[in-house]
């Protein structure tokens, strides 16, 4: 996520974004898809609300909250360069998302997580483009288009902490954007991120904004997680993730 412009202020540690995440025990997740257990979908959502917060406390929430997870996956191996759209398992052999077995719940603290070697998170989003989300030509904004792809690209990167048992967020240190193709009014996009790199602090992913066959935006997004604020080591790896 974007770093505060607010020098005075300092930023929530894990802790505190932990304690005002609600992850609502009941929120219905069926409709979303993926071979991760339904209580990681409900904190993945709760963690994706919070950050896209409301109109009074966030820049764009109006427009973020149409934004709508429908899959999350961890998958073993590394992204392929040639597959996107969410399509992994035409480029790697991958079983059906709909039939993989869900992973087992990971557990809080130092045991989380039970991913093992190379592997990377994947979230997928959907968001069709309104008139207000565009430039005087009626296609989506680049401007619009960057926020987009922030919170859609840390995503991946929390899915992945998740599996990892490690913090998956972080303030922004560079996001790159390639404009393919112009997105018009009333496109139903099919928002695509995974993770590619994460190690000590800092996490990158990639993220891809497709109508249908067309690719529209291509990004990488590179964040820094904070270190532990009672930690003299300016090494330090992240902590144990509460998310």
């Amino acid at each position: 996520m974007a770093p505060s412009s607010t020098p005075s202020r300092t930023s929530p540690t894990v802790a505190e974004m932990a304690a005002a995440i609600s992850v609502a025990p009941n929120f219905d997740v069926s409709r979303i898809r993926g071979n991760v257990p339904e209580d990681d979908k409900r904190r993945f959502v709760s963690t994706f609300a919070y950050f896209i917060s409301t109109r009074e406390g966030s820049y764009g929430a109006d427009v973020g909250q149409r934004i709508r997870m429908v899959e999350v996956n961890v998958w073993p191996g590394p992204p392929s360069r040639q597959f996107g759209r969410g399509e992994h398992n035409q480029m790697q052999g991958a079983a059906d998302t709909e039939n993989a077995e869900p992973r087992e719940s990971r557990p809080e603290g130092d045991n989380a997580g039970t991913l093992k070697g190379t592997g990377y998170g994947e979230a997928i989003f959907e968001l069709v483009v309104e008139r207000d989300m565009c430039n005087v030509f009626g296609t989506l904004h680049g401007g619009c288009a960057a926020y987009i792809i922030d919170p859609c690209s840390s995503s991946a990167l929390v899915v992945m902490g998740r599996a990892l048992g490690i913090d998956g967020t972080g303030v922004s240190q560079s996001m790159n954007l390639i404009w393919h193709q112009p997105a018009h009014v009333g496109a139903k996009l099919r928002i695509v991120a995974t993770s590619m790199f994460m190690h000590g602090r800092v996490r990158t992913a990639r993220c891809e904004l497709w109508d249908g066959d067309r690719l529209c935006v291509s990004s990488t997004h590179s964040t820094v997680n904070q270190r532990n604020p009672k930690s003299k080591d300016k090494n330090a790896p992240s902590r144990p993730s509460k998310l």
